[in-house]
């Protein structure tokens, strides 16, 4: 029986005005039905309305079985079923356009524009794209696939080929090594099969070869996974393809029995859908691909590490294919627009909610099984005409001849390119031989001197993968919790649960993660820790038990150090996830650069400053009375030489490479005796002062002149230096000055002031230089003293400014005489 419904296009609200039938009378096509009125507004703009009246006409033929609606109701929409018709046909099986139970040419079409084509659009079968069924049909075909796995005590599994148990390349280099057992990557090659296709596939007229390498532990896995799951192939490649890759793997086809789809009966090249094999109900089936972009984050798939057997090659069928997206758990990629409106996959905004989808609105069960007779069709929105609500499983796709072209030249490529020989062939020098084998130089062609480089084969290929062990073991856990009651909990409930235990109780903070200005909880990190059960939050707290970072020095890894929380790298979280087991933390951990804590500023670190140089305090340290003065430690090298600079400064020395900012004098002090003295500067030496002779003395005028002084009278009345002269600069640059000297000692309270005698050198000569202290003389001995030399009474430092000034006048004095 048909149920039908009113298409939406209708001018609602309608009133039922007559029934042209009744139950038991035959209808043919376009015969009228019903009659309806509605208002029709005028456009003269008076707001008023008229009735009209129109019939509604039947899409099918068939007997009239029932009305739901009577004289006078008014409809609003077309939520409700209108009439039941019992048709001779319903034309659930089609093949090719024709219905496969009567026979009839379901391609015609009449006034109405509706083909009974559309009303079985559901592909069941794996080899055959010309069969359809209806929705009817579907369910009731896998009402009893269902029934048979129960008593089997089985589920459905969906696998891919490509990179998930098998790896395959076209690279000629392939077969030359399988021909040379003694190149190094002959016994990784062990198992690997091989089979050629025509030129179709790509490489020229004649085709090429394939070279199909079997995960590691295939066999075992497969002959394990067949007691507990019925098998399905699901493959992007071709039909031939995956034929030939199949009597590879499954020789006598016990394993896959022929329920092999390949992209030639997918109905998209760029997505796979439950849908296409189980249109009705997913709540047994699951996955294992490599590939989760492609099913559009279904909660069924269990994700596999990819098989990488032939080094850089990747996937040879999937070139018309978006880039694989590296991360795991990102956010799937939107459905094109014609997609189903019924779909397996989860909410893509909450990938953490995915076991609800069992009883959403996006689950492929549909909320109430339709009776097993009855079908319901509605007219299309817009034209009126009369279509089933059927899921669409076809999504956009490339057109299958450009990607067969794309496939083709990917082919070419890599057979032209050979991309394995060049990673096989290594170059050493002949003192560097490589480690596994020693290399016979005089076997080598052209190999006539030893110093030439030699070209030898290395092992690049790996066969120690072990991916299979841990797919298996998920395998048996989803089987081992769906029969565990007699409920059967959804497949799409288990697996994201067992997801959610893997990081449970871990709460992140992400740092230097998630771009700025993007909304955290949108990122694929958030989302991939979320589907495997971590909490995440946006800053430090109690509650943060991890800090996942991509490098040292933010606020975040700062804070959480002094909170001792552990700093891991992304790999950590994504391995784990990858892996659907936490993994220790340590081999991860960010190493803690910094040896102590920074200073921070309301929350923002401070960064440190950079390391000065050693200083000594301008104060003078002073040495306790009770602490021995140890003289070993005066360097009297440093000492001289910090005297002999000191004796040798000159009124001059802030002029360094002749420039402006030497000393200030009067604007008319512009007389021959300064300007030669500047201009004989040259060297980086010390410059001496240019004493004018006394001929010249009397050229300056008299304001200019410097009083004139003798040594005892500086010495007796320790005068301060004019203010402006040379000397003064010289005492200034005195007092400025850093010196290790500056150490007093205080005097012993119960001695006598000593009588300090200052022996200074003559005038050019260096005190003498040695590697420990001078001799220390008696203090009544008297020194030899210079000619007209006063000893000047006061404090015992050196460091007086007016010993200073003292000191500066006498050479002042004794180098104008």
């Amino acid at each position: 029986m048909t149920s039908l419904a009113l298409p939406r296009a209708l001018p609602w609200p309608i009133t039922i005005q007559r029934l042209h039938l009744k139950p038991g009378q035959h209808i043919a096509r376009t015969q009228a039905l019903f009659s309806y009125s509605y208002m029709h507004p005028r456009n003269d703009g008076t707001g008023t309305a008229d009735k009209l009246v129109r019939d509604w006409e039947s899409p099918v033929e068939g007997d009239l079985v029932s009305w739901n609606v009577k004289l006078g109701d008014t409809l609003k929409d077309n939520s409700a079923v209108v009439v039941v018709i019992q048709e001779p046909c319903t034309h659930d099986v089609q093949l090719h356009g024709l219905c496969a139970l009567c026979g009839k040419d379901l391609t015609r079409t009449d006034y109405t524009g509706f083909s009974d084509t559309s009303r079985a659009g559901i592909s069941m079968v794996h080899d055959l794209g010309g069969l359809t069924v209806s929705l009817a049909e579907a369910n009731k075909l896998e009402t009893e696939t269902t029934s048979r796995l129960k008593k089997s005590h089985k589920l459905s599994l969906i696998v891919d080929l490509d990179q998930t148990i098998i790896h395959a390349t076209v690279d000629p280099t392939v077969g030359e090594w399988l021909a040379d057992p003694s190149n190094p990557n002959f016994g990784a090659l062990d198992g690997t099969a091989k089979f050629r296709l025509g030129g179709e596939q790509g490489g020229g007229d004649e085709g090429c070869w394939y070279f199909v390498k079997m995960r590691p532990g295939l066999k075992t896995f497969l002959e394990t996974v067949s007691r507990i799951y019925e098998m399905h192939v699901y493959t992007m490649g071709t039909r031939a393809y995956a034929s030939e890759v199949c009597k590879i793997i499954d020789p006598d086809g016990g394993l896959f029995g022929g329920r092999i789809l390949s992209r030639d009966e997918s109905g998209s090249l760029t997505r796979k859908s439950l849908q296409r094999l189980f249109p009705c109900d997913t709540s047994m089936v699951v996955i294992i691909d490599d590939r989760a972009d492609v099913w559009d984050g279904s909660p069924n798939l269990v994700k596999v590490i990819p098989f990488e057997f032939f080094v850089g090659i990747g996937d040879i069928n999937a070139a018309f294919l978006p880039k694989k997206k590296e991360l795991a758990g990102s956010k799937p990629t939107p459905p094109s627009p014609p997609a189903a409106s019924s779909s397996s996959s989860s909410d893509p905004s909450s990938p953490a909610d995915a076991s609800s989808s069992s009883s959403s609105s996006k689950t492929t069960t549909p909320p109430s099984t339709p009776p097993p007779a009855s079908i319901d069709i509605r007219v299309s929105e817009d034209s009126g005409l009369v279509s089933h609500q059927l899921p669409d499983s076809t999504m956009l796709s490339p057109s299958m001849s450009e990607a067969e072209a794309s496939t083709a030249l990917t082919i070419q490529d890599q057979i032209d390119s050979r991309p394995l020989s060049h990673r096989g062939a290594v170059v050493h020098p002949p003192s560097a031989s490589p480690s596994a084998e020693p290399v016979d130089l005089e076997a080598l062609d052209g190999e006539e001197e030893d110093d030439e480089e030699v070209q030898v084969q290395e092992a690049v290929l790996k066969d120690d993968d072990r991916e299979l062990d841990r797919v298996l073991e998920i395998l048996k856990a989803v089987h081992g919790e769906f029969f565990k009651d007699k409920d059967h909990t959804d497949v799409k409930v288990i697996i994201p649960t067992m997801k959610r235990q893997v990081l449970a109780g871990v709460n992140l903070v992400f740092s230097g993660i998630i771009a700025l200005g993007a909304k955290p909880q949108e990122s694929d990190h958030w989302r991939l820790a979320t589907l495997f059960g971590a909490q995440c939050s946006t800053d430090i707290s109690s509650r943060v038990t991890h800090v996942v970072a991509s490098q040292n020095g933010t606020a975040k890894v700062h804070h959480a150090r002094r909170q001792g929380l552990p700093v891991v790298r992304t790999e950590w979280l994504l391995e784990s996830a990858e892996q659907w087991r936490r993994l220790p933390e340590s081999p991860y951990l960010i190493p803690d650069t910094q040896s102590s804590t920074p200073l921070t500023l309301s929350g923002i670190p401070i960064p440190p400053l950079p390391p000065t140089p050693d200083v000594e305090p301008s104060t003078p340290s002073v040495i306790a009375d009770d602490e021995p003065v140890d003289m070993t430690e005066v360097d009297w090298d440093d000492a001289a030489n910090e005297v002999d600079a000191f004796l040798n400064e000159t009124d001059d020395d802030e002029d360094v490479g002749g420039g402006d900012g030497g000393d200030e004098t009067d604007g008319n002090d512009t007389d021959a005796s300064n300007a030669s003295g500047r201009s004989g500067r040259g060297g980086g030496g010390p410059r001496k002062r240019h004493r004018p002779s006394t001929d010249s003395e009397d050229d300056v005028p008299p304001e200019k002149r410097l009083p004139s002084t003798s040594a005892s009278s500086l010495a007796s009345t320790s005068a301060a230096p004019i203010p402006g002269s040379p000397l003064q600069k010289r005492v200034k640059t005195s007092r400025s000055r850093k010196s290790k000297l500056k150490v007093s000692f205080p005097p012993d309270p119960d001695d006598p002031p000593p009588s300090v005698q200052l022996d200074l050198p003559a005038r050019g000569s260096s005190p003498p230089r040695s590697g420990g202290p001078p001799s220390p003389l008696p203090m009544s001995q008297p020194q030899p003293q210079p000619d007209g030399y006063e000893p000047s009474v006061g404090s015992s430092s050196v460091d007086s400014d007016d010993d200073f000034g003292s000191m500066a006048a006498e050479l002042e004095s004794g180098w104008g005489e």
